[in-house]
C-alpha cells in the first residue's frame, strides 16, 4: 500500500488523468484566457461608448499578443520535456486563432473609437 507521503502515490494532475501518466498537453489556461478576452471584447463592443471601447481595443491589442506569448512560453517548455502529448487539433492553432479573433474584435473597437472621435 501506498502512503500518500512518500512520494510513491500517483500524480492526481488534470495533465496526467487526459493524456496517460507522465505525458503533459498543452497548457489549458491560456486558451482559456484567450477565450474569455476575446469575449469580454464583444460584451464591450456591445456595450458602447469610447471608454468601452477603448478599454476593449487596448485589452485585444496589449493582452492578446501578451498571453499568446505566455502560452508559447509555456508550451515550449512542456515540450523541451519530451513527454509532451498535443490535441488533434493543435493547440498552438487554436490560440493563434483566438489572438485572431481577439485582435479583430480590437480593431473592430477601434473603429467605433474613431468613429466617435471624428464626430
Amino acid at each position: 500500500m501506498t502512503s500518500p507521503w512518500d512520494g510513491s502515490s500517483p500524480s492526481s494532475s488534470l495533465d496526467s488523468g487526459l493524456w496517460g501518466e507522465g505525458s503533459l498537453g498543452p497548457d489549458l489556461k491560456w486558451i482559456v484566457v484567450l477565450g474569455v478576452l476575446g469575449l469580454v471584447e464583444v460584451v464591450l463592443a456591445l456595450v458602447g461608448g469610447v471608454a468601452m471601447n477603448s478599454a476593449a481595443a487596448l485589452a485585444g491589442l496589449v493582452g492578446a499578443p501578451l498571453f499568446l506569448g505566455l502560452f508559447r512560453a509555456s508550451e515550449a517548455t512542456r515540450r523541451s520535456g519530451g513527454r509532451y502529448v498535443d490535441w488533434r487539433i493543435p493547440a498552438s492553432r487554436l490560440a493563434a486563432s483566438l489572438t485572431g479573433f481577439c485582435w479583430f474584435f480590437a480593431l473592430w473597437n477601434v473603429f467605433f473609437v474613431a468613429k466617435e472621435w471624428s464626430r
